[in-house]
């Protein structure tokens, strides 16, 4: 199944969620977090106790048995609205998934968040706190260039060949079986193969480019990037916790311009 690399060390994982501006978990198969890199403080408060919430464990905590059966990597949003990436890689010998993301993509999804944490069933928690580390992407494309770039961090892992006696031992048995089951047909009521799973889509589809006039180049011109201060984003937020949620929007739109020199917001509306 998946990738048979070894997970990059603690150290590395670290660098690329700081760098990124995502989180990085590890879980194994017992759906154990066993490392996270620069968690989203939303999964931190929710899962404080070391175990998964039961809305978080339908998703992080089923995260390895998803990509077992897909046979690769999966991409899902959760219960909470963030974004998401799974891919199957290997620690100390044994299969983990390793769970990239945490972060929203969508303003859509954010609203619904701080609504759920002022008056829904988030409301206990204190907002300092469950809002001390919020996680935000352009794209879910940002997302996949983090998985893969864990992946490419990650050891290649050679199987260990077995002793020359447990090698003799396994062809005699295998030998003595064929002779045993000589006439023998093995009926099968499922087929072997499992048709191919239906590729998941992407939260955000990119545009399609309109058709350029000949003559023309068809490649778009690069889009310059905006780089991300967290420091900014972090302390922007704790000034939404004394609002009310019509100056909150109010202020996250003004502040979302000046960060990026937006002449319009009229499609967070």
């Amino acid at each position: 199944m998946g990738s048979q690399k070894e997970i990059p060390g603690k150290q590395i994982l670290d660098q690329i969620a700081d760098e990124s501006g995502t989180a990085i978990a590890v879980v194994d198969r017992s759906e154990i977090e066993i490392a996270v890199s620069n968690n989203n403080s939303i999964c931190r408060n929710l899962n404080s106790e070391g175990e998964f919430s039961r809305e978080c464990a339908a998703f992080c905590g089923k995260a390895l048995e998803e990509v077992a059966e897909i046979g690769g990597p999966v991409s899902f949003t959760c219960h909470a609205g963030l974004e998401c990436r799974v891919t199957p890689m290997m620690f100390d010998g044994k299969t983990v998934a390793v769970i990239a993301g945490r972060a929203f993509a969508r303003a859509e999804n954010y609203r619904k968040a701080t609504e759920r944490a002022i008056s829904g069933d988030w409301h206990t928690y204190a907002p300092s706190q469950f809002f001390d580390n919020i996680l935000l992407v352009g794209s879910i494309s940002e997302i996949e260039q983090v998985s893969a770039r864990i992946e490419a961090a990650g050891v290649e892992t050679v199987p260990e060949p077995e002793p020359p006696a447990m090698i003799e031992q396994v062809a005699d048995t295998a030998e003595a079986d064929a002779v045993a089951q000589d006439d023998d047909v093995l009926e099968l009521d499922e087929p072997m193969h499992a048709p191919e799973p239906e590729p998941i889509r992407e939260l955000i589809p990119e545009p399609t480019p309109e058709p350029k006039p000949k003559g023309e180049s068809t490649a778009p011109p690069p889009i310059p990037r905006v780089a991300i201060d967290p420091r900014k984003w972090r302390s922007f937020f704790s000034t939404l916790l004394t609002r009310d949620y019509a100056s909150a929007c109010e202020a996250l739109l003004e502040f979302l311009s000046r960060q990026y020199a937006l002449e319009s917001l009229a499609w967070l509306e």
